[in-house]
């Protein structure tokens, strides 16, 4: 079973943990998640357990419908921005990868869809007015981007 599975039944579940099966009791093992319990009114109720994660094998829990899963972190492409060759005071991507299109010159960068930031050296976010200050005291700039598929 997929992960996005194991969600899915976990969100519909109505069966007692210990009749699950134990690909899915290990799941839930894994990591603090927000549960809910099936109380003895017939009710739905948010499950808090200070001994997580010890469950009762006669008890149903189920994931709270409204769950989702935390997106996985994107991958950054940095690339270094220099000073253009081929235009006299221009800023620009020195090797902008192909698949970032042909926007080179650092004001259309910031109009990619996956354009994050820019960051100097010390990882810190810096704007597009300081670049050329940066860059003029022997700094290094990059143009962050999430990369995209």
């Amino acid at each position: 079973m997929t992960e996005q599975e194991i969600i899915q039944k976990w969100k519909e579940n109505t069966s007692a943990f210990g009749l699950m099966p134990e690909e899915m009791r290990v799941w839930l093992n894994k990591a603090k998640l927000p549960l809910q319990l099936y109380n003895h009114n017939g009710n739905w109720e948010d499950w808090e357990d200070t001994n997580f994660p010890v469950f009762e094998f006669d008890r149903t829990y189920r994931l709270r419908p409204d769950y989702q899963p935390p997106k996985p972190e994107p991958k950054i492409v940095r690339c270094e921005i220099v000073a253009d060759s081929c235009v006299q005071n221009c800023l620009a991507v020195e090797h902008l990868p192909k698949k970032f299109g042909d926007y080179k010159v650092i004001d259309s960068l910031v109009r990619y869809k996956t354009f994050i930031c820019f960051e100097n050296a010390n990882g810190k976010k810096i704007g597009i007015e300081d670049i050329a200050t940066e860059i003029r005291n022997g700094g290094k700039v990059w143009a962050c981007f999430e990369e995209s598929e």
